[in-house]
């Protein structure tokens, strides 16, 4: 397994060469859009971010009063 953020340092070899960003985009046969996750939402269909803020606040405190409660048993 590699180390957080490898490819960083990762030096150009004979199988390996980095492209920036702006030589990727001037390719004309380079279309990514192929590229997708299997059962991605489609970000027009997703609420608003508050509400999806407001989740993820709510079952982290679920998760973090369970934890506690473990916490309390194990002493």
């Amino acid at each position: 397994m590699h180390a957080p953020g490898w490819w960083i340092t990762r030096q150009e070899s004979e199988r390996f060469k980095r492209y920036t960003y702006a030589e990727l985009a001037a390719r004309e046969r380079l279309n990514l859009s192929w590229i997708r996750e299997e059962g991605t939402t489609d970000p027009a269909s997703l609420p608003p971010p508050a509400e999806i803020a407001a989740s993820i606040a709510e079952e982290l405190e679920t998760a973090l009063a369970r934890f506690r409660a473990v916490a309390a048993r194990l002493g």
